[in-house]
């Protein structure tokens, strides 16, 4: 979908979308526009960015939330576990680029890639966590607040920190009970 004027049609229509009043109809609105949403999906005004192919690359599965101001980057296919929450304000960046559109000179060290993100089953985002292109967060992993996700981590874990760092593991039958 490179057509701008496809391209404005899709920011439009997630514009209106967006200001629904109820975080169920948004989540209604988005599997309508194109994303693979699964049952009782929560989500809260926030932001999507880069549409180049729609919504196709928004792949989120059952029960999950998603808080106010969360920023989600759709250049990159973005997949969100059953049960995950992503909490305010959080950002999931799916790609990077130092500037193709302009010739950065970075790009040579920097090339653009756009390997994506996945959440795993029963994670949890705490407010303001950045997870950066090619991360993947395991299932039942806790993410502390204001972390800055630069690596895979593992499932079943607390981490904390820049560069966010397991500090603790998390008894398996803990999370079974589910």
């Amino acid at each position: 979908m490179k057509s701008p004027v496809k391209m404005a049609i899709f920011v439009g229509l997630w514009a209106l979308a967006n200001r629904l009043p109820h975080p169920r109809a948004r989540a209604a609105a988005l599997r309508g526009l194109g994303a693979k949403l699964g049952e009782n999906v929560r989500i809260h005004p926030c932001r999507l960015i880069n549409f180049e192919q729609g919504f196709s690359n928004l792949q989120i599965g059952s029960n999950v939330y998603i808080g106010a101001d969360v920023l989600l980057d759709l250049a990159g296919p973005l997949q969100i576990g059953d049960r995950a929450t992503i909490s305010a304000r959080c950002c999931i960046m799916t790609h990077h680029d130092s500037g193709a559109s302009h010739n950065n000179a970075l790009l040579s060290a920097f090339p653009p890639t756009k390997n994506g993100c996945q959440i795993g089953a029963d994670a949890w985002l705490g407010v303001g966590v950045i997870v950066l292109e090619g991360c993947t967060i395991g299932s039942g992993c806790a993410v502390g607040a204001g972390a800055v996700v630069t690596r895979p981590l593992p499932s079943n874990t607390v981490c904390v920190g820049v560069p966010a760092a397991v500090v603790r593991q998390l008894a398996n039958e803990t999370l079974d009970q589910n």
